[in-house]
C-alpha cells in the first residue's frame, strides 16, 4: 500500500491560514485533511503524515494526532510498496485516480509558479522534495490547466459547492436516526423512493418538532450532538456539525457548512463556519467563510452581491490594490477571533484579519488588518492583555483551554500586526 503525505507549501492565504495549515481549512462539510483521508483510504492509500511550515508546526502538533514533519519516510512505508504521494494541502478536491500514479510522476498547476499538485516519488525523493520544494530532475510533470489549488483566500467559496457535494456523499452513506414526530421533512431529492436516505440525523442529535428539513435539492447531514431548535428551516445541501446548534426561526440556505460547536441564527446561506463561532442573532450572512472563535453581534449583516450585479473585487490589505475575483456572489472572510458589535454592516468582499474588532456604525472597511479595533473614531490596535483575556474567556465557555503553542502563535501574530502598523505610520510621516 502506498502512503500519502499532505504538505502545506506556505502559500499566503491570510487570514484563513494564520492559525492553521492550508489543509486544516474547512472547505466544505469537511476540512481538506478529512476529505483527503476519506478518499485516499477508499482508494487503498494511507494518509501517513502531514508536513507544515515551521511557524505553525507547534500548533499543528498540539492540535493533531498525526505524524508531523517526519524525518524518516522509509519507516512509514509498508513492505512491498515504495510509493509516496506528496499532496498539496491547497488541493481541495482530490482525484481518487492519484492512487494509481507511478513513481517519478507529478501534476503541476499551470502558471508562473508551476505549483505541485501531487507527486508520486520514492521515499528518498519525497523527503528531498518536502525539504526543498523542488521535484527531482528526472520527474515527469504533467501540467493541469484548470485551477485545482486555492490561490486566493476567497477560493474557499469558489470550491465550496463541489466540496460540499463530495463531503455529503461521504457522510450521507451513514444510517440515519428517525426524526421526531412534528419535524417536517420535504423530500423529492433525485429519486423519490430513496429521498429519505439523503437526510442523515445522528442518533445523538436533537431535531425539535416544527423544524423543517428540505432535502428536495440536496442532502442534509446533522452530526453528533447537534441540535436544531423549533421553527428552524434548513435547506440542503447543508451540514450541521458536531455539537452545533441552529436556533429558533433560523433559515439555513443551501451550500452551508457549520463546523463543530457553533451557534447559528438568522439568515445564513452559502457559508462555511470553521467551528466554535457564534452568530446567535438575526442578520444576514451569505457566501462567507467564518473562522474559529468569531462572535457576530446582534443584527450583524453582510452584503454578498453588488447593486450592479457585477464582479466583486477584493482588497486583501488596507491601501492595497483591488483584485478581481471572477465571482458575482462573495460575502466576507473573517479570520479567527473576529468580533463585531451590534448592527455591524459588513461590505461585499470584505476581508477581516485575525483578532479584529468591528464596532463602527458605518460600513466596514474593505480590508481590516489583524487585531485592529475599528470604531467611528478610527482604528487602533487591541492591547494584548485585553485580547488574550477575552479569547480565553470565550474559549472557556466551550470547555476549551488554549495550549501554549496556540497562545504563542497568537502573540506572534499580534506583535507582527503592531510592527506593521508602526512601520506604516513611520513611512507615512517620513518626508
Amino acid at each position: 500500500m502506498p502512503i500519502a503525505i499532505l504538505f502545506d507549501d506556505a502559500y499566503p492565504l491570510a487570514p484563513l491560514t494564520e492559525l492553521r495549515a492550508s489543509f486544516e481549512l474547512r472547505t466544505g462539510a469537511l476540512t481538506t485533511l478529512e476529505r483527503h483521508a476519506a478518499i485516499l483510504q477508499a482508494s487503498g492509500v494511507q494518509l501517513a503524515a502531514i508536513q507544515v511550515p515551521a511557524d505553525c508546526e507547534a500548533c499543528s502538533r498540539e492540535r493533531n494526532d498525526m505524524r508531523t514533519n517526519p524525518h524518516d519516510l522509509a519507516a512509514l512505508m509498508d513492505k512491498g510498496d515504495d510509493r509516496v504521494l506528496v499532496i498539496n494541502g491547497r488541493y481541495v478536491l482530490p482525484n481518487p485516480d492519484i492512487a494509481q500514479m507511478e513513481p517519478g510522476t507529478a501534476f503541476v498547476e499551470a502558471g508562473a509558479s508551476r505549483a505541485v499538485i501531487v507527486a508520486c516519488l520514492t521515499p528518498a525523493d519525497a523527503g528531498a522534495f518536502l525539504h526543498s520544494g523542488h521535484l527531482p530532475a528526472n520527474c515527469k510533470a504533467e501540467t493541469v490547466d484548470e485551477q485545482v489549488l486555492l490561490r486566493r483566500p476567497w477560493d474557499v467559496i469558489r470550491f465550496r459547492d463541489d466540496a460540499i457535494e463530495v463531503d455529503l456523499a461521504l457522510l450521507a452513506s451513514r444510517k440515519s436516526a428517525a426524526v421526531a414526530p412534528g419535524v417536517v421533512v420535504i423530500e423529492g431529492y433525485e429519486d423519490d423512493d430513496n429521498a429519505q436516505h439523503h437526510l442523515v440525523v445522528s442518533k445523538s442529535a436533537t431535531v425539535y418538532p416544527t423544524a423543517l428539513l428540505d432535502v428536495s435539492d440536496g442532502p442534509i447531514v446533522i452530526d453528533d450532538d447537534a441540535s436544531v431548535r423549533p421553527y428552524a428551516i434548513i435547506r440542503g445541501p447543508a451540514y450541521i456539525g458536531r455539537g452545533s446548534m441552529v436556533l429558533e426561526q433560523s433559515h439555513i440556505k443551501p451550500h452551508t457548512s457549520i463546523g463543530p460547536v457553533c451557534k447559528v441564527a438568522g439568515e445564513v446561506g452559502g457559508c462555511i463556519f470553521q467551528g466554535f463561532a457564534n452568530k446567535s442573532h438575526d442578520g444576514h450572512l451569505g457566501d462567507s467563510w467564518i473562522g474559529e472563535w468569531v462572535n457576530l453581534g446582534a443584527g450583524t449583516t453582510n452584503s454578498n452581491l453588488l447593486n450592479t450585479y457585477g464582479e466583486v473585487t477584493v482588497q486583501r490589505t488596507p491601501g492595497g490594490p483591488r483584485e478581481r475575483t471572477d465571482m458575482r456572489y462573495l460575502g466576507c472572510l473573517l479570520g479567527d477571533h473576529v468580533k463585531t458589535a451590534i448592527c455591524t454592516r459588513i461590505t461585499t468582499g470584505a476581508i477581516v484579519g485575525t483578532g479584529a474588532m468591528l464596532a463602527a456604525s458605518t460600513w466596514t472597511p474593505a480590508s481590516t488588518p489583524s487585531f485592529a479595533w475599528v470604531t467611528d473614531r478610527g482604528a487602533t490596535h487591541a492591547r494584548w492583555p485585553r485580547f488574550i483575556e477575552t479569547a480565553k474567556a470565550m474559549m472557556a465557555r466551550r470547555g476549551v483551554t488554549p495550549g501554549h503553542a496556540y497562545i504563542t502563535r497568537l502573540r506572534e501574530l499580534h506583535e507582527c500586526a503592531i510592527g506593521q502598523s508602526a512601520g506604516q505610520a513611520h513611512s507615512a510621516h517620513t518626508p
